[in-house]
């Protein structure tokens, strides 16, 4: 990515980065990274959003933090998808 936002945030946990460029068309690439207390890659998310729903993916992450803390249970893909819409 070039000429990209750069953001970085440590905490007790490890670090975590977020990159994000413009892909063209209001869209951004974007790639999330996170590091162990040792420095080891332990999670990496990637790939394309529309500029304009960013804000509305973090708060779908912030629902997810919340929920995560409540002990609430998560299924797994499998079982979401397997879910009657």
């Amino acid at each position: 990515m070039t000429e990209a936002l750069e953001l970085h945030v440590s905490s007790s946990r490890g670090r975590y980065d977020l990159t994000a460029a413009a892909a063209g068309d209001g869209v951004l690439e974007v790639e999330v990274l996170c590091g162990n207390g040792n420095g080891e890659l332990v999670a990496q998310l990637s790939g394309t959003v529309p500029a304009a729903d960013l804000a509305v993916l973090g708060r779908l992450f912030s629902a997810a933090a919340v929920a995560a803390k409540a002990d609430s249970p998560f299924s797994s893909l499998e079982e979401l998808r397997a879910r009657p819409a």
